[in-house]
């Protein structure tokens, strides 16, 4: 009643038509304190018959009714009408929704808030409500009858009873809770005295004084930061600030050396709305048990500024742009503190010798923990320690960039997009962490140096033996029955299936079926039996529908049957007799793939520009017209079983729409879940138009052959209204596009780019497509000019175990100089695989070819791989010594590789150079059980694997004191021929015209003191071998045409062949198959000046000793 009076003497005259009783009656004239209000969470209501309470009479005063003691005789009556039944109604009281409690007389809700106050805490309760009262005296008044539940009452009516154009809203969602909830009905029965209550919502109100006290001077204050800026409040006091269902205000400066405490960490909390919660600006503050929250301001929920020795304890830090920021602060302490949802947990902007411990940092839309150097070069304090943190479902765990002497210790790591990404970080330690099931790699090690990456538990999801399988089923006397479970993974495979009991059937036929279930797709590639030679099928009939696959699974060539959930019937023409079933195909699991893009991020500056021309149309139909070159293309490297390829995309417009064509060579399956999206960048906003089965607003999806791959691959053409994207003919846009079809990206459990000197160490590393991964930095500027390339050298990887990875157990992308030692590598796609690299230039000109030398791989243990135990391309002078190598298709394989490039001017490819694998030392390894049957067999129609150790036209090499029994070959030394192909890129090479471009012989190689035994001819050549040389299985040493070999000390026996030198015929043209074709023979190359010398050679089914019109 503020400026109700003009003088200091207060009258007042109050009316009522009510029977009133006034007690006390006072003005307050003293000043006002701020009073918080807060509203209390209402946990609990329950509807329930209480009866009529005792009127309880005080003289002079009216009847108050006492609660607790219910009348003995009723004193109300009912009245007609739907009441709401009894039990819960805590839904209806949360909000004001025109969703009622309907009470008559006798009816109590019990209501349960949560609103005790802490300790030491005072405080006043109001319980507001929002209801209706109808009085049974209003038809009195109003002249009608109204005290029945209808009709009912409403918010925004102007009277009641309201005029017969208004309605309560009889919409749905009203109607649904007058049938839930309004079920208690009764008859009408006229007697007066009844009242009827709405109640449709209720709230407590609590009011309190919120305390923070100075522990060391017992003063109290109303905030923080009046505690902090008292003159009383001095370098080491403690602050306890009381808990509360309300919120403290944030940006509280702190610049006194104090400790400031929370009563209770879930109800002490802090509105950091302002920018950021506390900003710390001294040393030796201690701030703990807080919830700070809703920092929108770039800032963080605490900041510590130029300060040093705080610690930050017992924290919940949730939704702010950065939990806890640290900038130019040393020796500090985060422990024992929940971040959520933020964008950084914690962010390190240079500042070093901190300690992040026990913290538990989830759901970071950028990183868990991440460190930037300051903007100003200075030299970075680092020796930070992050240990003991449980850091999950981060964009990066931890993102470290441009710092040194980190330790990341024992921290475990769950669903993060990447574990640990470090960035020009150098001599750090990253040790006995736990990464599971992240999304992409482990550890990246990105441009970094002395990096140790040691006693680490890494896996990506569940690799045991999947529940999806294929049964195959055989006739007999008792009908179809099972003759095994076959279980696959997502990348194909080919297993061997002895059917000799069974095969020709009951019926004298050569026919099975395979049954697939399980997973979200399975797909077969090759399927035939083998005896001696494999026998293709003459029938493959799907069972569910009727269709014919056979064309898709004659040959190993990614164009693959669809088995998911569906029943193959494959039959012989010809009976085979004692029959081998082969069979290659894969099975996805139901959690696996992720989109493929280019650019990686759709963002503008990665994204590729467009000017929109008048060019053309595309037919939209699923079938890619006949377009000329592409406007862009990408190679894309899918994990999940499907082939790498090109992605190209044409685009066209017509000055109404924008047309385009993205065909996806990868994708070489088609399910419903698959989608192709195309991303455009205009008027500063990035649009995302996205088809797949269900949506065709912007076009359709095909699935094709096309002249780019042999196999069927998805097609998307796009037809989009330049309205919509805004722009016109003339226009410039960004392009980006991306697809999903259980592809994936290529995963590391360990990733190191670039960079020297790192150690890997004792690792467990599964279910990734490389375990570790060594590459190249290339150093890009202007028009992709190269400044510079740096090659994974001097690193030593020693003492891991690497398993179930798709891919490759070690990949190392043209380094030098590294050692490889006392690793386990198994059951992975490859074991060991240094690879060499073309790095390219402005317009894609060759700058430089950098190839695996002077590596050593020794004392490793190498088994059960699909494909190669160690591939080396190209390289030289390195050391393989000591390593057991069984199981695998090749044991050794060393390999020539021919680099080629683009002529821009005339639109062709041409041969660069040859780079050849020479002056390597393979040295007492033991390698057996290595070969092609039942592992891979006859791929893409040609040969299999096989061979203990191979050189593809090596110079120089030594091979000593191995061990070699029970492979296809074992040493084969082989020669190649290089054909100057002159071809469009567009376009496939062709068949003839393509000249020799030379021939590589393995000459001036040392073969000695080896042991070579039990190396025999598994598999019969095929009636057609592709070439006139007779290369085949069995020999103990095969030599292609080389010159200058010695030959000495070996012992072998039990062969096919035991030593052959072989002759070779270069033809000129570009089919070896077809004679004298271009210019007739090129060439013909005999093995000649070779040593063959005090070797002991017995017990093989063909030759002792083969030398082929060689001399001397």
């Amino acid at each position: 009643i503020t400026n109700w009076f003009k003088t200091d003497v207060y009258k007042l005259r109050l009316h009522t038509w009510f029977k009133t009783h006034f007690d006390y009656m006072a003005v307050d004239t003293s000043p006002d304190e701020e009073v918080f209000v807060q509203e209390a969470p209402l946990l609990s209501a329950n509807l329930y018959w209480k009866g009529p309470s005792v009127q309880i009479g005080r003289e002079g005063a009216p009847a108050l009714p006492d609660f607790y003691t219910t009348a003995n005789s009723p004193c109300f009556h009912e009245w007609e009408g739907n009441f709401t039944r009894y039990g819960d109604v805590l839904p209806l009281l949360t909000q004001a929704d025109d969703k009622f409690v309907i009470m008559h007389a006798g009816d109590a809700v019990e209501m349960e808030f949560d609103a005790l106050p802490s300790l030491g805490m005072e405080r006043d309760y109001m319980v507001f409500t929002d209801a209706f009262y109808k009085e049974d005296f209003v038809h009195y008044l109003l002249g009608q009858e109204v005290s029945n539940v209808e009709p009912l009452p409403f918010h925004g009516m102007p009277y009641y009873p309201y005029p017969d154009t208004m309605s309560y809203p009889y919409d749905e969602e009203h109607i649904l809770y007058l049938n839930e909830y309004n079920t208690r009905q009764f008859n009408k029965d006229y007697f007066d005295h009844h009242n009827t209550i709405y109640t449709d919502y209720v709230k407590l109100m609590v009011l309190g004084d919120r305390k923070v006290t100075n522990l060391d001077t017992g003063e109290k204050f109303d905030t923080i930061q009046e505690a902090i800026d008292d003159p009383d409040t001095s370098d080491g006091h403690t602050l306890l600030v009381n808990a509360s269902n309300d919120w403290y205000d944030g940006v509280i400066w702190v610049n006194k050396s104090i400790t400031i405490m929370g009563e209770d960490r879930d109800f002490t909390k802090i509105d950091a709305w302002g920018g950021f919660g506390f900003k710390i600006q001294v040393d030796w503050v201690n701030i703990s048990g807080f919830t700070i929250v809703w920092d929108d301001e770039g800032e963080a929920g605490i900041f510590i500024n130029n300060s040093n020795h705080c610690n930050i304890s017992n924290n919940n830090l949730s939704w702010n742009y950065v939990g806890v920021w640290l900038n130019n602060s040393d020796y500090n302490t985060i422990y024992n503190n929940e971040f959520y949802e933020n964008t950084y947990g914690i962010l390190l902007n240079n500042s070093g010798y901190n300690v992040i411990e026990k913290n538990d940092i989830r759901n970071s839309e950028e990183a868990g923990i991440y460190y930037t150097p300051s903007e100003t070069p200075e030299m970075p304090t680092s020796w930070n320690e992050i240990k003991y943190n449980n850091i999950s479902n981060n964009y990066y765990g931890i993102e470290l960039y441009g710092t040194d002497n980190e330790t990341i210790y024992d921290n475990e790591f769950y669903s993060n997009d990447y574990a640990v990404y470090l960035t020009n970080t150098n001599d750090s330690n990253v040790s006995c962490n736990k990464m599971m099931y992240n999304t992409y790699d482990g550890v990246v090690v990105y441009n970094c140096s002395n990096i140790t990456v040691e006693h680490n538990d890494i896996k990506s999801g569940m690799m045991l033996q999947s529940p999806e399988s294929y049964s195959i089923y055989v006739k007999t006397v008792n009908g179809w029955e099972l003759q095994k479970e076959l279980h696959f993974f997502k990348n194909y495979e080919t297993v061997s299936l002895d059917l000799s009991n069974v095969l020709p059937d009951v019926d004298g036929e050569c026919k099975v079926r395979i049954m697939q279930h399980g997973g979200i797709a399975a797909h077969i590639d090759y399927v035939a039996l083998f005896d001696r030679i494999p026998f293709a099928p003459a029938s493959a009939i799907c069972i569910n529908d009727g269709s014919n696959v056979l064309h898709k699974i004659l040959h190993e060539d990614n164009d693959v049957a669809d088995a998911w959930e569906k029943t193959i019937e494959v039959t012989w023409d010809k009976s085979v007799s004692s029959p081998t079933l082969l069979f290659r195909a894969n099975e996805e699991p139901f959690a696996n793939g992720s989109p493929l893009f280019t650019p990686h991020h759709m963002i503008p500056e990665f994204m590729m520009p467009y000017t929109v021309e008048d060019n053309g149309v595309i037919t939209i139909d699923g079938v890619p017209d006949t377009l000329s070159s592409p406007d862009f293309s990408s190679y894309w490297m899918p994990t999940s079983g499907h082939p790498k390829g090109f992605t190209y995309v044409w685009l066209r417009s017509d000055g109404e729409y924008l047309y385009a064509t993205m065909e996806i060579t990868s994708d070489n399956t088609y399910d419903d879940t698959g989608w192709g999206s195309l991303y455009i960048y205009a008027n500063g906003d990035v649009k995302e138009f996205k088809i797949d089965s269900s949506h065709h607003e912007y076009g359709r999806e095909g699935f094709v052959y096309t002249a780019k791959v042999s196999w069927q691959h998805m097609v998307y053409e796009f037809k989009i209204p330049l309205s919509e994207i805004g722009i016109s003919l003339g226009d410039t846009i960004k392009i980006g596009y991306g697809s999903y079809g259980t592809l994936e990206y290529e995963r590391s459990g360990i990733s190191i780019i670039g960079g020297k000197g790192h150690t890997i160490n004792n690792n467990t590393i599964s279910n990734y497509t490389y375990g570790i991964y060594l590459s190249k930095y290339v150093r890009h500027g202007f028009m992709g000019i190269v400044y510079d390339v740096d090659t994974p050298d001097w690193n030593n990887i020693t003492s891991n175990t690497i398993y179930n990875n798709s891919g490759y157990g070690i990949y190392v992308d043209a380094g030098d100089n590294n050692t490889i030692f006392n690793n386990k590598i198994f059951n992975n796609s490859y074991g060991i695989y240094l690879d060499k690299n073309v790095v390219a230039g402005m317009l894609w000109y060759i700058y430089g070819v950098y190839t695996p030398d002077n590596n050593t791989i020794a004392n490793n243990t190498i088994y059960n791989h699909t494909d190669y135990g160690i591939y080396i391309d190209a390289g030289d002078n390195n050391t393989i010594i000591n390593n057991t190598i069984y199981n695998n298709s090749d044991g050794i394989y060393l390999d020539k590789n021919v680099v080629e490039e683009y002529d821009w001017m005339f639109g062709y490819y041409y041969v660069y150079d040859v780079y050849t694998p020479d002056n390597n030392t393979i040295a007492n390894n033991v390698i057996y059980n290595n070969s092609g049957y039942g592992i891979i067999v006859l791929m893409n129609g040609g040969w299999g694997h096989g061979y203990g150790i191979y050189i593809d036209a090596g110079d120089n090499n030594t091979i000593i004191n191995n061990t070699i029994y029970n492979n296809s070959n074992g040493i084969y030394l082989d020669k190649n021929v290089v054909y100057e192909e002159e071809y469009d890129y567009y376009e496939p090479p062709a068949e003839d015209g393509s000249m020799v471009y030379g021939v590589y012989t393995p000459d001036n190689n040392i073969i000695a003191n080896n042991t070579i035994y039990n190396n025999v001819w598994y598999i019969m050549p095929p009636p057609s071998p592709p070439s006139q040389n007779g290369e085949g299985y069995g020999y103990g040493i095969y030599i292609d045409a080389g010159d200058n070999n010695t030959i000495v000390n070996n012992i072998i026996f039990n062969n096919s062949d035991g030593i052959y030198l072989d002759k070779n015929v270069v033809y000129g043209g570009y089919d070896l198959g077809k004679p004298a074709i271009d210019g007739g023979i090129y060439g013909v190359y005999t093995p000649d000046n070779n040593t063959i010398a005090n070797n002991t050679i017995y017990n093989h089914t063909d030759y002792g000793i083969y030398i082929d019109a060689g001399d001397n």
